[in-house]
């Protein structure tokens, strides 16, 4: 009988043991598929940050584009503008010369101040044009030194991938630890 009952005892403790090695395989299953989870939406926020970039950059390039075309259409109409200017000053010298005699003097005058009055809106024109060319530089060499620090941030971050790892709960770190010996 108490043989018996031994054999019971030691079946039962087999049966357990059984039991225990049945639940580790299937806490092992459940592990290897969270992690597949885990890098399955690892994988698709890659995808997604990199076709977030590519967009940036796109829309970035679209812009100066777009803004480039505007500054040439822009400088183009001052020049012609310009152009104008020049040839009603032209015509105003001209006009001058063919003035009577006794009017002469007075018309010089008028047509000195005239003249005058045209350079200082050419020359303001001019200076407010550079003025806003430099603008122009400026914010073109600030958006490339936004960009820049952008692309470096982004290098930065992306170079780091074992971040998360210090960042895990001790235990996930052991299993996973675990589950990477088991798998080699």
């Amino acid at each position: 009988e108490l043989f018996k009952e031994q054999q019971t005892y030691l079946a039962h403790l087999a049966q357990q043991r059984e039991e225990e090695k049945q639940r580790e395989k299937e806490v092992d299953k459940l592990l290897k598929e969270e992690m597949a989870k885990v890098w399955a939406r690892k994988a698709e926020q890659m995808r997604l940050e990199k076709e977030a970039r590519k967009q940036l950059l796109k829309d970035v390039l679209d812009t100066r584009q777009l803004q480039m075309e505007e500054k040439l259409q822009r400088n183009a109409k001052e020049q012609e503008e310009l152009a104008q200017e020049r040839k009603l000053l032209a015509e105003a010298i001209t006009e001058l010369k063919h003035i009577e005699e006794e009017k002469y003097a007075r018309k010089v005058k008028e047509a000195k101040e005239y003249q005058e009055q045209l350079r200082a809106q050419i020359a303001y024109r001019q200076q407010a044009r550079d003025a806003e060319e430099e603008e122009k530089q400026r914010e073109y060499e600030s958006g490339l030194a936004v960009e820049r620090a952008y692309q470096e941030r982004v290098q930065d971050i992306l170079s780091r991938p074992c971040e998360k790892l210090a960042k895990t709960h001790p235990l996930r770190r052991k299993l996973m630890s675990n589950s990477q010996e088991d798998s080699s």
